[in-house]
């Protein structure tokens, strides 16, 4: 069973967001992750906050977070967004 949750894992995060539209979100300084996430998924950015999270910490990305104005494409994957 193992093997399944991997290749979901894998495949969650290559999968596009749901939006059709372009979005622009602004992380203002000191906001936290968890904030982040929540504010990406209820704008349709991201499919899920858990993986979107999940992803960021398990590749010690929590610190690279940076405050400004980002324009997200329609159809963009979590990868493609951390990066």
């Amino acid at each position: 069973m193992p093997v399944v949750g991997y290749f979901y894992y894998k495949y969650s995060l290559t999968r596009t967001s749901q939006t059709a539209d372009e979005i622009t979100y602004e992380v203002k300084k000191g906001y936290p992750l968890t904030k982040v996430s929540e504010d990406l998924f209820n704008k349709g950015a991201i499919n899920s906050q858990f993986l979107f999270n999940f992803y960021i910490y398990i590749n010690k990305l929590d610190t690279n977070v940076q405050a400004g104005v980002y324009v997200i494409p329609a159809g963009t994957t979590i990868v493609d967004l951390v990066y």
